[in-house]
């Protein structure tokens, strides 16, 4: 039995699927921008799905039964990837409905969201980018000129 996953980024074609996992990354990045360090945030979703592939006499390439590829699709945006992730879930589903490892965590993340709550986080994310973009790294002072010791210090005294 094989399984088709389709979305608007990716096509597989396989007999199993292991793991389905999707990771939030993070990155502040400085740029220079007019003369000036700006802290940009570079906020982005990993969907990470790990399969063996379908192979058939035709296409098998080198393929064994056991061999395991991944399929890593990088998506902006809280509700755009969420989206993703479940129709991604409800195409396993459908293909697969007596496997109930997804219906156990996956259910509990798809359930759990709102779409409502994601999108005012989209647009705070969008605010915080351009209040950041002014943020700098702290600047490095240059050292003060020592003031220079009397001479009278120094010397000795006469006696």
């Amino acid at each position: 039995m094989s399984i088709v996953i389709v979305t608007e980024n990716q096509y597989i074609l396989a007999q199993k699927i292991h793991h389905v996992v999707m990771n939030e990354q993070r990155n502040f990045d400085e740029v220079w921008s007019g003369g000036r360090r700006k802290t940009v945030k570079d906020h982005y979703y990993e969907i990470h799905v790990i399969y063996v592939p379908e192979t058939t006499n035709a296409n098998s390439n080198g393929l064994s039964r056991d061999d395991l590829r991944d399929c890593t699709v990088v998506i902006r945006g809280h509700v755009h990837a969420h989206k993703v992730f479940a129709n991604l879930i409800q195409q396993i589903r459908e293909q697969l409905p007596d496997q109930m490892y997804l219906d156990t965590a996956l259910e509990r993340m798809i359930a759990g969201t709102d779409m409502e709550i994601l999108k005012n986080q989209d647009l705070n994310d969008l605010q915080e980018i351009g209040e950041d973009s002014d943020r700098s790294s702290k600047k490095v002072r240059r050292p003060r000129k020592a003031k220079r010791r009397s001479k009278k210090v120094l010397r000795k005294p006469k006696r």
